[in-house]
């Protein structure tokens, strides 16, 4: 593929589309914002220069000086994903209105890449060449990030999308998972086991080889200007991992971890799965498997696995669980889970735990907390696939625009805070969870305040508006900051 300047421009429009729509990165549109203004607006000659570089550096091994400086100022934004508060007053049996606290300790953070404009054009180019052979490769069991399809060959559409919608490819991903499940157990008669796991810090914890990178996108058969923007694309990568080195921010020392917020690095994550994805499918053949992004949904009618699998995992598993440092139920989760999968993982031994690998990756770590075994039995009543399917589907709408007197955004935003809410921990009692954990509550209100806020200009709205600054205060303005960035991004595209 020879890229012209029609495709660059193509290209950034595609660009400017897709940023529009991210929720939370603000330094890629502030950017945006630079790069229109820093060059006196005149965006047609800056797109030509762009064109220029991968004409005259597409003949030679590297990337020009010009786009080496560019690659040299990228550069990370942290931002914290996980706050440890030192105390919390509210128990199952005792609940206290104190929301701020200063004792807290940062957790987790995340690490989003700042990558200058021109880069991004050129990784837009490289998806809609390079990324768009990878993506059609891939099975329809992976369903997040997924490029848009045109006509009935794998292109891009120009000038639109460049990703599937997201929340569309969500719901079909688990709608379809559970529907399997629930054919099973009314149609089939037969019993249902589900799995369901995501993957610790996905994107930070690759691990990606430059050289096997390149085998799978077939580099040597190439054309000179696709050459030319893997090169670049290599730089990046490199560069930014470079930039974890020096912030200590680093976790594997083998191969490259991929930025959030670069645009090519969805699809390579993809791929990077794509290996388990296919063998899951091909080898254990369950009843259902899909892959959203990290989160993954497998289902089986419920048996005995592969009696082979059964003792190989007996004889690795078993002495390993006894060193996990977690309680019986949560050993017998994760026994059942690798044994329904079979031998597929690594078992690493930490200082005083295991991690748990998919084998082939060295990185793909699971997240043991957010590792569930569901076991349905066809007798019983499909509750908990039921509740599961209303309480999507309540979500889906929650944010839908309401009528004057059905909207709730006149409620104080304390009484929302403290409602209580009950969830069954077991038959015999209820534990009392406050909602002002609950991001979601919050997030609905913020949205319909804030659809309220531009198309009326009641009082009642300001003052709401000042209990939130109120509540976005010490360890809760760091925690749930990125609430308002969300509901901020999905009325700003209106």
């Amino acid at each position: 593929m020879n890229i012209t300047l029609t495709n660059v421009k193509e290209a950034y429009q595609q660009l400017k589309r897709h940023l529009y729509y991210e929720r939370l990165d603000l330094d890629a549109r502030h950017r945006i914002v630079q790069f229109e203004s820093g060059y006196n607006f005149d965006i047609d000659g800056r797109l030509k220069t762009v064109e220029h570089w991968i004409k005259k550096f597409s003949n030679s091994e590297g990337v020009g000086r010009s786009v080496k400086k560019l690659v040299e100022s990228i550069d990370i934004n942290v931002f914290v994903k996980k706050v440890l508060r030192e105390s919390d007053d509210n128990t199952s049996n005792f609940i206290t209105d104190r929301i701020h606290t200063d004792n807290f300790k940062l957790e987790k953070e995340n690490a989003f890449v700042s990558i200058p404009v021109e880069l991004q054009i050129l990784g837009t180019l490289w998806l809609n060449s390079i990324g768009a052979k990878i993506d059609k490769n891939l099975i329809n069991h992976c369903y997040g990030n997924r490029l848009i399809k045109r006509d009935n060959e794998q292109d891009l559409q120009l000038n639109g999308r460049l990703f599937k919608i997201y929340h569309f490819q969500y719901a079909r991903w688990w709608k379809t998972g559970l529907a399997k499940a629930k054919a099973i157990l009314r149609k089939d008669k037969e019993d249902v086991v589900m799995l369901n796991f995501d993957l610790k810090s996905f994107y930070h914890s690759t691990c990606v080889d430059k050289n096997v990178l390149r085998t799978r996108v077939k580099y040597e058969k190439l054309s000179k200007h696709e050459k030319f923007l893997h090169r670049v694309l290599e730089n990046v990568l490199e560069m930014y991992n470079n930039k974890l080195k020096i912030y200590n921010l680093n976790k594997n020392l083998e191969g490259w971890a991929l930025p959030i917020g670069y645009i090519a690095s969805p699809i390579i994550a993809n791929d990077y799965l794509s290996g388990f994805d296919n063998d899951i499918v091909k080898n254990v053949r369950p009843s259902y498997y899909g892959r959203y992004v990290d989160d993954i949904l497998v289902v089986f009618k419920s048996g005995t696995p592969k009696e082979d699998d059964a003792k190989t995992v007996d004889q690795k598993l078993i002495p390993e669980l006894n060193k996990l440092d977690k309680n019986d139920e949560a050993r017998e989760a994760v026994y059942r889970f690798i044994k329904y999968l079979g031998d597929r993982f690594n078992i690493i031994k930490t200082n005083d735990d295991i991690r748990i690998e998919i084998k082939g990756t060295k990185g793909a770590e699971l997240q043991l907390e957010k590792l569930f075994v569901y076991e349905l039995d066809k007798r019983s009543p499909s509750n908990l696939i039921e509740s599961f399917i209303q309480d999507q589907h309540s979500k889906s709408y929650e944010f839908q625009f309401e009528s004057e007197e059905n909207d709730n955004v006149s409620k104080e935003f304390g009484n929302l805070l403290f409602t209580q809410s009950f969830e069954k921990e077991e038959a015999s009692r209820a534990k009392i969870k406050p909602i002002n954990q609950n991001k979601f509550e919050i997030s609905v209100f913020l949205s319909r305040l804030i659809r309220r806020s531009t198309s009326s200009d009641k009082y009642t709205h300001r003052i709401q508006l000042q209990n939130v600054i109120s509540y976005y205060k010490g360890a809760n303005c760091i925690e749930k900051l990125d609430i308002v960035g969300e509901n901020y991004s999905g009325h700003s595209r209106k």
